[in-house]
């Protein structure tokens, strides 16, 4: 006779067996242990490799246009920047917060042409900015 270690619930239990019995269970038990092994080498998850620094190329993407879009949003967040804080404030309220004038105008106590005004002026100054540095940007390089 034999004891093997059988898991019920979480937890292992001696039963006591055969020594053929024994000598199977364990021979089960190790291929399952390398079949687990095996699968395990076979399915490497993209995230487990990228944790471990492994950078994989993406063959749809743009580097060029990646550079572009980096390059513009650098340039519209020193355009958000050059503005005055009230200004940035409006900007960010309407853009990113996505606000109403109305509701805006209505928080501050004026009126709504007055915050639609504003706004206008906002987006000429960063018209302005945002094709004089463009401009440069493009013939530095």
């Amino acid at each position: 006779m034999a004891t093997i270690k059988y898991p019920i619930n979480g937890k292992d239990i001696d039963v006591e067996v055969t020594q053929e019995f024994a000598q199977a269970f364990e021979q089960l038990k190790e291929e399952e242990k390398n079949n687990e092994r095996r699968e395990t080498r076979r399915h490497l998850s993209l995230e487990a490799l990228t944790e471990e620094g492994f950078q994989v190329e993406d063959p749809k993407a743009d580097i060029e246009d990646q550079l572009f879009k980096k390059l513009e949003n650098d340039i519209l967040f020193t355009a958000i920047q050059s503005l005055n804080p009230n200004q940035r404030w409006l900007i960010e309220q309407v853009f990113f917060h996505n606000r109403s004038q109305q509701d805006i105008a209505e928080e501050l106590g004026v009126n709504r042409q007055i915050i639609h005004n504003k706004i206008s002026r906002i987006l000429k100054k960063l018209k302005i900015f945002l094709q004089k540095n463009v401009y440069i940007c493009v013939f530095r390089g």
